[in-house]
């Protein structure tokens, strides 16, 4: 049985789909329906909960035309032993983006035409790019890879973001018109990939002097850090914490706050990667990640590593340094 009984069904593998490392792969999400216009796209995360079925999936609407996620595939050994392997459907096309031998086997299973996967440099792969070998870039580039692999064409990333309108009116209702306002993502999941959050309030006081606002995006274990900020910048905003916000809010409106700032600077972090894909100019700063992999080449990004200054740590970056590279994207945004 095909997985549509009208339309070719394509399979994209993911092995989980955690709120940063989700949108990373957006751009290459959103480009699935060009690459495959007339088939049934399904996006199968094997581990746990995707984003995409949840809060996320307004932004994947027509991309994509379902999300399979909390149905375990391809992580045990045992499955090899079915066939076809949680009685999945026919698919014409499979698109494995992880590398795991065992999971690879297991999806290779799986009732297809064409099976597309990085695996041991593309050894499992039907088709190979010409130099065979482990892939290296943003995640995007990588899944984006194995699609043209599968549809036999280019296919460039959708950097494109469709909110449903209201989140754009409670975000202008939050960050009103007649102001310039800048952004401050200073947490993430782990403390390690924090930049001092005194370096962040003081690119903020050097903002305030040149007449613009700051706005702080702080999650959950950082809500202690809103007096500490508000001593230090009287004038700061902190949209996600008003009530409106806490109703109605979530993910989808922070995206929508974050289009609404001239630019921002931020920590490796969820946060982060949603201020990148609302589209501004965004300072992004690395410590101990992987800065190939986990940056993602968004337009008008600019990556600050730790590793220009010798080392992993946050505290070697420079206040001085982010306070300049700001100050260019500014004047860059507003010419």
């Amino acid at each position: 049985m095909q997985a549509d009984t009208e339309r070719p069904a394509v399979m994209v593998y993911v092995n989980g789909d955690a709120l940063g490392d989700s949108l990373l792969k957006l751009p290459a999400l959103m480009a699935l329906r060009s690459a495959f216009p007339g088939h049934h796209i399904t996006w199968f995360s094997g581990r746990g909960k995707s984003i995409f079925a949840g809060k996320f999936a307004p932004l994947v609407a027509g991309a994509i035309d379902s999300v399979q996620d909390q149905i375990s595939l391809g992580v045990s050994w045992r499955e090899l032993l079915v066939s076809p392997p949680g009685n999945h459907c026919f698919y014409d096309t499979i698109i494995d983006t992880q590398s795991f031998i065992r999971t690879t086997l297991i999806l290779k299973k799986v009732p297809h035409n064409l099976f597309i996967s990085p695996t041991v440099a593309f050894f499992f792969s039907d088709r190979k790019p010409a130099r065979p070998g482990k892939q290296t870039g943003p995640v995007y580039e990588r899944i984006l890879q194995l699609v043209q692999l599968a549809c036999g064409r280019r296919i460039e990333p959708d950097f494109s973001i469709h909110l449903p309108e209201h989140y754009h009116a409670i975000a202008m209702t939050l960050l009103p018109d007649g102001h310039q306002y800048i952004g401050f993502a200073p947490g993430a999941g782990q403390r390690i990939k924090c930049w001092p959050l005194d370096r962040f309030i003081e690119i903020g006081r050097r903002q305030s002097r040149h007449g613009r606002q700051p706005v702080f995006f702080l999650g959950p274990q950082e809500k202690d850090w809103v007096s500490t900020i508000r001593a230090a910048l009287p004038d700061a905003l902190f949209p996600e914490q008003t009530e409106i916000a806490q109703a109605t809010g979530g993910p989808l409106l922070t995206i929508a706050l974050a289009g609404r700032v001239l630019a921002g600077v931020a920590n490796d972090s969820g946060t982060g990667h949603i201020m990148a894909i609302a589209g501004r100019p965004l300072i992004s700063l690395f410590g101990p990640s992987n800065v190939e992999k986990f940056a993602g080449d968004y337009p008008n990004k600019k990556i600050i590593s730790a590793g220009r200054y010798g080392g992993t740590g946050m505290h070697l970056i420079p206040v001085d340094d982010v306070s300049n590279e700001l100050d260019l994207l500014l004047n860059k945004a507003m010419t």
